[in-house]
């Protein structure tokens, strides 16, 4: 855990340091396990000013990465 928070607190203090405070952040975001802790996490910090990239890359079925996006946005409290 402290691990994860001293990554947390360095992208944080990237951001307020930088005067980023009202710039959208893109995330590439997979869908797994890790890439949605990552944007849990930056979630929490930066609020509504963060935009999760998907890029379906058509290598499984249209209706499981819809499945997928669908779940995601709901886990992540996405529109």
């Amino acid at each position: 855990m402290m691990f994860w928070n001293n990554i947390l607190t360095k992208i944080e203090n990237f951001y307020f340091q930088n005067s980023l405070t009202k710039e959208k952040v893109i995330v590439a975001f997979s869908g797994g396990a890790d890439s949605t802790a990552l944007l849990l996490g930056l979630k929490e910090y930066l609020n509504n000013n963060i935009v999760a990239f998907y890029f379906a890359h058509c290598l499984r079925p249209e209706f499981e990465q819809n499945l997928e996006i669908e779940h995601i946005k709901k886990v992540l409290w996405f529109s």
